[in-house]
């Protein structure tokens, strides 16, 4: 009875962390101060137009303050009195958001000359300015710790340089949050990132369904299993279709219930690898981008990020994460999300994660 008992035990124990493992792993984020909800309590100088709402850069949506100048000479601002909570210190404070130039209406083309200058004050210090003269989201985490239990005065201002221009300056979704340090990692372009939920492959484990898969295309050669310094890898096989030997591929597919078809654009591709060699490898994917006519049956997708990811030959486990404005993520890179291209390598982990904050495809998609 003694033996059954023990063994009962063993077998949820094993199942929870199952359960626990299979399940996208998720954060906590809280919402300090929302600027569009707080428009009204706003001061505002200069503005000819303020609004919120939906709007879209390159056709990828987010929830934005917009606001146009009404002497375009001078700059447009918007100022909050806003009091910052104290944190612990284990949490962070951050203010978050997106930023882009859109011309109205939303889908058509900049006009030559359009450009903004985009800048945010605390108390009348600058803490980001950025000249930005094509469509296109961007985003920015900027740490507010320092300024937490601190009664605060932020400004958002936007200036165009074409005194003529029907673009906007656009923020999307910008907001004061309190998160865990612990949740942040950073992009190859040294960007801090916010995950909300994370789905995994591991090749240690033999569950296959953790959110994210690993796809055998066995036209263009199978993956390999490859032991090295006693840890399991994957690997590519040689691609029979490629005469340079520096085309092959991993193909990933992302769980359809956790990110598909532009419902999350926001994303992070995360890699653990082995550094050995000297090529690099690059990432292709399934993307929002209409411009991307490499499928001319599927625009957007095999989207390339020229990474130019390379090695130290150290044989050193690396991470490095792959941030993606425009994922679509809808099975249109040969049935899978996305791809990793190069000649030799070893991957040991494939993390991909939604970030915060959302952006997402046209709204009847997004929805």
């Amino acid at each position: 009875m003694k033996y059954i008992k023990m063994m009962y035990i063993a077998l949820l124990m094993l199942l929870q962390n199952f359960l626990v493992y299979a399940s996208p792993s998720s954060n906590t984020i809280q919402v300090v101060y929302d600027f569009m909800s707080e428009k009204n309590k706003s001061t505002m100088e200069n503005v000819l137009i303020c609004k919120t709402g939906e709007h879209s850069s390159n056709l990828i949506f987010s929830k934005v303050l917009f606001f146009s100048q009404a002497d375009m000479k001078t700059d447009a601002r918007i100022k909050y009195n806003l009091s910052l909570p104290q944190v612990s210190s284990r949490e962070n404070l951050a203010l978050v958001f997106h930023y882009s130039i859109q011309d109205l209406p939303d889908n058509a083309p900049l006009a030559r000359g359009d450009a903004f200058t985009m800048g945010v004050k605390l108390n009348n210090a600058s803490i980001f300015t950025k000249i930005v003269n094509t469509k296109g989201w961007r985003y920015q985490y900027i740490d507010l710790t320092k300024y937490s239990g601190q009664n605060c005065e932020l400004t958002f201002i936007s200036r165009a340089s074409n005194t003529k221009t029907n673009a906007v300056a656009q923020w999307g979704e910008p907001q004061v949050i309190k998160t865990s340090p612990s949740q942040l990692f950073y992009s190859f372009k040294n960007q801090l990132l916010l995950p909300v939920e994370s789905v995994e492959f591991l090749i240690e484990d033999q569950i296959k369904d953790k959110g994210l898969s690993l796809i055998n295309q066995s036209n263009e050669g199978p993956y390999q299993k490859k032991n090295m310094d006693q840890e399991l890898y994957v690997a590519p096989g040689l691609n029979p279709t490629d005469k340079s030997g520096r085309s092959n591929y991993l193909y990933f597919a992302v769980d359809d219930k956790f990110i598909f078809d532009g419902n999350w654009a926001n994303a992070a591709v995360t890699l653990e690898y082995l550094d050995r060699g000297k090529l690099p490898f690059n990432m292709e994917y399934d993307s929002l981008d209409m411009t991307i006519e490499k499928d001319p049956k599927n625009p957007g997708a095999f989207k390339e990020i020229r990474s130019e990811l390379g090695f130290g030959n150290t044989y050193k486990k690396k991470i490095f994460t792959y941030h993606l404005l425009d994922a679509r993520f809808a099975n249109k890179t040969n049935a899978c999300d996305f791809r990793l291209i190069g000649s030799e390598y070893y991957i040991q982990k494939v993390t991909v994660s939604k970030l915060y904050p959302r952006l997402y495809g046209p709204p009847a998609k997004g929805k």
